[in-house]
């Protein structure tokens, strides 16, 4: 990345991005918080966040129930102008995926 030009995140709601498991943050109070970890850590181009208002959690969709206010940064691979792939994306799934931009 060229020093001086911040990443900044696109939002996906509904969808559950894949990516390998950087580092798992627990109580973020918000998105935006989510996004400013991700866009803080080196290796981390992707994020899901499981909204504090999914008072159950949120399935990753093989059946592990991660907690509310949940921010999973990962790592994909990714060309510029190309979205991640999802494990999951709709109007019944609660993550909230985003990725990076330069």
């Amino acid at each position: 990345m060229t020093e001086g030009h911040a990443r900044q995140c696109v939002l996906v709601p509904h969808a559950n991005a894949e990516g390998q498991g950087l580092q798992y943050l627990t109580d973020v109070p918000a998105l935006a918080d989510c996004c400013s970890a991700c866009t803080a850590h080196a290796n981390c181009t992707v994020f899901v966040y499981c909204p504090a208002s999914a008072s159950s959690g949120c399935d990753d969709g093989a059946g592990t129930i991660y907690p509310s206010s949940l921010c999973a940064l990962k790592s994909y691979s990714l060309r510029p102008g190309q979205a991640p792939k999802f494990y999951s994306r709709g109007p019944i799934v609660p993550w909230t995926s985003g990725y990076t931009i330069s």
